[in-house]
């Protein structure tokens, strides 16, 4: 006759206790619970810090570049990243409307909404790597010892500072287009000052140098953020329109216009 070590119920030879069950399914439970529970502390730390950015950005911005680890970084640049696509799907969307007027004769040149909605998140992204590269490399060009991390932080202040102006864009493209557009890139210069501030997060670069470094490392940025949308501008146009647009000879309308040049 043997017992059940959890219980203490006799058992046959080779029997095994049902308690054994009730006690994996209570684990599997608890285990649930932790994962939730951390869960809803992480999603209830970054709102938290978001409420800090806004509520007191002098004070709070600099402490936050420091704290801020690289994980919690890629997820503000992530955020930002996707509220981005939502708002070049809303603005495809608005186009296609236009397109539809067309009928049969234009469906073929509508945009897609998921491909825009990917290759925002994408550029998004790489663009505020870029950024975060732009401090480091001017971190170290005053001899400052910003590392990557730091700069992958200031990167993030600056998503914190422009999501919420991206949501009032989007939210305002609806009822104006051109109110949208014109709030979602004066949310861009907004997010600067934020990152100003958060510069004076680095111990050992002085009020002057940071103000410096910032003013280069956006300049720089802002001509970059111009030739990369050059560059990859194409990648958003349907195929069908951009096969139509290869096809046109465009030697006589430049013979037009040196006419009256």
């Amino acid at each position: 006759m043997a017992f059940c070590k959890h219980c203490g119920r006799k058992l046959e030879e080779g029997e095994v206790c049902s308690c054994i069950e009730e006690i994996n399914k209570e684990e599997v439970s608890e285990s649930t619970t932790s994962k939730m529970e951390r869960k809803t502390i992480q999603v209830e730390d970054l709102l938290e810090t978001v409420k800090k950015v806004y509520k007191n950005p002098c004070g709070e911005i600099p402490e936050i570049v420091q704290k801020l680890d690289i994980q919690k970084s890629v997820i503000y640049l992530a955020i930002q990243a996707v509220l981005s696509g939502v708002f070049a799907v809303s603005c495809a969307k608005k186009i296609n409307d236009l397109i539809s007027m067309g009928g049969s004769y234009t469906a073929s040149y509508k945009f897609s909404s998921p491909k825009i909605f990917f290759l925002t998140i994408v550029y998004s992204m790489i663009l505020s790597i870029i950024l975060a590269c732009l401090y480091y490399v001017g971190g170290k060009a005053v001899k400052s010892e910003m590392g990557y991390k730091e700069a992958l932080s200031l990167a993030s202040i600056k998503a914190i500072a422009a999501s919420p102006v991206i949501i009032l864009s989007i939210i305002l493209f609806w009822t104006n287009p051109l109110v949208g557009i014109a709030v979602f890139f004066l949310g861009f210069l907004f997010s600067i000052f934020y990152l100003i501030y958060g510069m004076k997060g680095m111990e050992d670069i002085s009020e002057n140098k940071s103000l410096y470094l910032s003013f280069v490392v956006m300049v720089v940025f802002i001509i970059i953020y111009f030739m990369f949308a050059k560059k990859v501008a194409l990648t958003y146009v349907p195929d069908s329109i951009k096969s139509g647009l290869s096809n046109l000879d465009f030697s006589s309308l430049l013979d037009l216009l040196n006419m009256f040049m």
